[in-house]
């Protein structure tokens, strides 16, 4: 097998690509929450995968 500990992580889930967006930005949850007209207990729920992709005019403010 392969020996993958030098390889940086790389984000494979929606909720890990989040994550690394927003702390790559310097953002903390409440922030980001804040700015989509969520909470910051939502935006962790999303980044650990307890809530699924949301729809798409969610995921549209999200991502501006």
């Amino acid at each position: 097998m392969p020996d993958n500990t030098n390889t940086p992580h790389v984000p494979t889930t929606f909720g890990q690509r989040v994550r690394k967006r927003r702390e790559r930005n310097g953002q903390t949850r409440p922030v980001v929450g804040g700015l989509i007209g969520r909470s910051a207990e939502w935006v962790k729920a999303i980044e650990t995968g307890r809530l699924g992709v949301p729809r798409l005019p969610l995921l549209l403010r999200l991502a501006d």
